[in-house]
């Protein structure tokens, strides 16, 4: 299991120490909301009673009963362990994941609902055992996300079930760090080394992002849960997205320094990513195209290394990728699974 934390508040706290300076260097207007807006989800009882008769039939199931397309089996499996475990109405301050990868033996573009089955009671229980260990002040778990995930084997046709869970928390005693700048790579720590492997400024952008996405309530004050989880925006790798009045000339990170471990990035850029990818991810009409019951519900910024050019002449620029996930929140009749 791999795990990694992301303290948002540590960020939160340090950007709001700062805020003055930020404006002052800012070379545009930038929106620095932080209040979230609350939105309200809608009655999943239908949602709930197949995700319930699906549970029944899925741990029945006897080999050769039925098979479901892998598209499928992504989408049940991922919406029953959100039904599981998913609670996100609350107000959160720090987040951190976990990434689980449980085997699936598949049979070419389909699957067994009993090999499913083996593959969910592994996954409930990796959960589980992960959920016990996450040291958060009022935690829960905030949402899963799914992918079924081809691999060879010579054996015959196998998958990896690729389970992200998010956890959420709020901690009113969170401490702060004063920090002056974070390294551009995934996890590349701060510009005065701390904090290497866990957070660079892709995280702390991304938890800004995620902390300030909405919070959610049901009427009736009932668990909220999301379904149908799937990407709905990635940036393209291209120079179309330039600006004039960004740090680096672009609207998201870009660089050609060939060693990125010797770039500092200032909160001060950090807030100016932060608001063009809120703008990216949500202002732009084209970019929202995802069902109208669903909602943003989870982003991520990775680094990639984007080859323009020639092969004789090749270019290799430095550029961060935003992507966000979107999901469809439900208001369930029950608590999430008891074993948590």
């Amino acid at each position: 299991m791999k795990t990694r934390k992301l303290y948002f508040a540590i960020i939160v706290m340090a950007i709001g120490a700062i805020a003055v300076a930020v404006v002052s260097c800012k070379k545009e207007k930038q929106e620095q909301t932080t209040n979230k807006m609350e939105q309200s989800a809608q009655s999943s009882e239908n949602t709930d009673e197949y995700l319930i008769s699906f549970k029944e039939k899925l741990l029945s199931a006897q080999k050769g009963d039925e098979s479901i397309t892998i598209e499928q089996a992504q989408l049940d499996l991922g919406n029953l362990l959100n039904f599981d475990f998913g609670d996100a109405n609350y107000a959160s301050n720090v987040y951190e994941y976990d990434t689980l990868y449980i085997a699936l033996e598949t049979n070419g573009e389909s699957v067994d609902l009993l090999q499913l089955a083996k593959a969910y009671n592994e996954a409930f229980a990796a959960i589980v055992k992960a959920y016990r260990k996450v040291d958060l002040p009022e935690k829960s778990v905030y949402c899963i996300i799914c992918n079924i995930v081809e691999t060879s084997s010579k054996d015959g046709d196998s998958d990896n079930v690729e389970v992200i869970v998010v956890y959420r928390g709020y901690d009113d005693n969170a401490s702060s760090e004063d920090v002056e700048g974070w390294r551009p790579k995934n996890k590349g720590g701060t510009c005065s080394g701390e904090l290497i492997g866990i957070w660079g400024a892709p995280e702390v952008v991304a938890s800004m992002l995620n902390n300030n996405a909405g919070e959610y309530f049901c009427a009736n004050g009932s668990r909220i849960y999301f379904t149908e989880i799937y990407p709905s925006y990635t940036n393209p790798i291209s120079f179309d997205l330039s600006d004039p009045n960004s740090p680096c000339g672009y609207r998201l990170y870009l660089s050609w320094q060939p060693n990125q471990n010797h770039v500092c990035l200032p909160m001060s850029d950090c807030w100016y990513y932060y608001n063009q990818a809120r703008y990216l991810k949500s202002e732009r009409d084209y970019f929202n195209n995802y069902p109208s019951n669903h909602l943003p519900i989870h982003c991520s910024i990775r680094h990639t290394d984007a080859s323009f050019g020639t092969a004789q002449s090749p270019m290799l620029p430095y550029i961060w990728i935003l992507e966000v996930d979107h999901g469809k929140p439900n208001c369930s009749g029950t608590g999430p699974t008891p074993e948590i």
